[in-house]
This record gives C-alpha cells, sequence and structure tokens, in this order.
C-alpha cells in the first residue's frame, strides 16, 4: 500500500493561500513562471524547502499581502525581513490613535518601530518634567525615546528615583516586545 503524503506545513499554508485567492495551481504557475506541476509538488511536501525567490513569485502571484507572506515563508523556514514605516504609514498611525490617546486619564504615547515617540496625549508633558505648551516635548518627540533615556545628554534620566531597576525592566522590556523583527542590516532604531 502506498502512502500518501499530507505535505509539509509551508505547503499546506501555500494551497489554503491559493485556495482563498481561488486560483488554480496552473494559473499559480503560468504567473510565477514555474515548470509545470511544481506547485503541486510544494503543496503536497514533496519539495520540502523551495527556493526563496520561487516562494517570492508565489506569493506575488497570488497577491499575498505582509503576514500572508511571513505565515508562508517563516513555515518553509526563511527569515522575513520587517521594513521600517514611511512616513505616510507614521502619519495615519498618529491620526488613528488620537482618540483614544486623549480619552484615558493617564499619560500615554506611541512609539513607532524605531522607538520614535509619534503621538502623546495631555498628560506626557507632566511624565516627561517638561512644559505644556512645548509642542516638541522638549526635543523628545519624534526622536528615539530609548536615546532619550540612555543617551550621554538625557533628559529623562534624571527624573528617575530608582534607574538601578528601571533600566534593566526597560532593556528586558524592548528585548521582549521586539524580539518577533528582523530589522535590515544597518538599520538605527
Amino acid at each position: 500500500m502506498k502512502r500518501q503524503r499530507v505535505g509539509t506545513p509551508g505547503g499546506v499554508k501555500l494551497r489554503a493561500l491559493r485556495e482563498r485567492a481561488g486560483q488554480t495551481q496552473l494559473w499559480v504557475e503560468l504567473e510565477a513562471e514555474l515548470g509545470t506541476g511544481y506547485l503541486q509538488r510544494i503543496e503536497s511536501g514533496r519539495v520540502i524547502q523551495p527556493v526563496r525567490a520561487t516562494l517570492e513569485r508565489i506569493l506575488t502571484a497570488l497577491e499575498a499581502g505582509y503576514s500572508e507572506r511571513r505565515e508562508v515563508l517563516e513555515s518553509f523556514g526563511y527569515t522575513v525581513v520587517t521594513l521600517l514605516p514611511t512616513e505616510s504609514e507614521v502619519a495615519w498611525a498618529c491620526e488613528i490613535c488620537q482618540r483614544e490617546l486623549h480619552d484615558v486619564p493617564f499619560p500615554a504615547y506611541v512609539l513607532d518601530c524605531r522607538h520614535h515617540l509619534i503621538a502623546w496625549n495631555h498628560y506626557v508633558p507632566f511624565l516627561f518634567g517638561v512644559s505644556p505648551s512645548d509642542a516638541a516635548l522638549g526635543g523628545l518627540a519624534h526622536q528615539s525615546l530609548l536615546e532619550a533615556w540612555f543617551g550621554d545628554s538625557s533628559p529623562l534620566a534624571s527624573l528617575l528615583t530608582e534607574p538601578d531597576t528601571f533600566f534593566p525592566a526597560l532593556i528586558r522590556l524592548c528585548a521582549m516586545r521586539y524580539s518577533c523583527f528582523t530589522w535590515n542590516r544597518g538599520t538605527k532604531w
């Protein structure tokens, strides 16, 4: 009796993505410039780890979104680079969070992927010890908040009463929060 393969996790995810897109294997093979039957071999598990460029062409043909691409590529063992947000994406994030920021009764702010302070509510100037009328929050706006805490001319470090407790906790938090991201080389957080 011949055993039938059920596929690899990546092949199963790729098949589900293709079926959700309503495309046939042949159509995807033509769009991605693959040989006939190659996608079937990937989906069935006969090709354990296709070349990344091949997967990228398949995902492009399927018009896969970022999270779908990430899921499929990671299931085949590839690392996915997370691109930094564009200026328009940062502006969109600032706009969309304004109501929530101003509805909370405590200091709240938003950091982008590089730890840059991009939005805040009216309590934050008091938290950081700057004048409420200072639109740039003492130079902290759109700057790395980590640099503001750890930099040589740190405006925030003097506000701490227990720096020996705060700094290690901040480092652990950042390490945990950003461990899922893979950045392009040379990117400054």
